[in-house]
C-alpha cells in the first residue's frame, strides 16, 4: 500500500494525461486504510473489495471507445488496460473489469514468487 501522498501523486500523474480517478479497489486487509487515505486525499470515489491494492481510471479513447486502466498501488507499480465500446451492457463493464482484476491479482502472485 501507498501513503497519501503516494496516491495523490499517481493520481495527479493520470489526471495529467486526461485519466479520470473512477473508483478503488483493496483486499479486505488493506480496505479501511485505503479508504483512509482516498479520504485525506481527498478522492471522494467508491472503494469495493478486491483481490489487490489498486485504483481504477478510465478515459475516452477514441469516439465510440472507453479506455480502463488499473494501476496497483502495491510495488512493483504496474498496470492493465481494457478498451471497451460505447455498446457494453453495465453487465459487461463489470465483467471485463473484474477479469482485468483477476489478472492484476496472478500478475501480483508471479512477483511475489520471483
Amino acid at each position: 500500500m501507498t501513503d497519501p501522498s503516494a496516491l495523490s501523486s499517481v493520481i495527479a500523474q493520470y489526471h495529467k494525461h486526461g485519466w479520470e480517478l473512477k473508483h478503488c479497489i483493496a483486499r479486505a486487509a488493506s480496505f479501511e486504510k485505503l479508504k483512509a487515505e482516498c479520504g485525506e486525499a481527498g478522492h471522494n470515489v467508491p472503494i469495493e473489495n478486491g483481490p489487490v491494492d489498486g485504483v481504477w481510471f478510465a478515459r475516452r479513447s477514441m469516439p465510440d471507445r472507453i479506455s480502463w486502466e488499473l494501476r496497483r498501488l502495491t510495488e512493483p507499480p504496474f498496470a492493465l488496460l481494457t478498451i471497451m465500446p460505447d455498446t457494453f451492457t453495465d453487465q459487461q463493464k463489470v465483467a471485463a473489469l473484474k477479469e482485468i482484476e483477476v489478472r492484476m491479482a496472478a500478475s501480483e502472485s508471479r512477483d511475489a514468487a520471483s
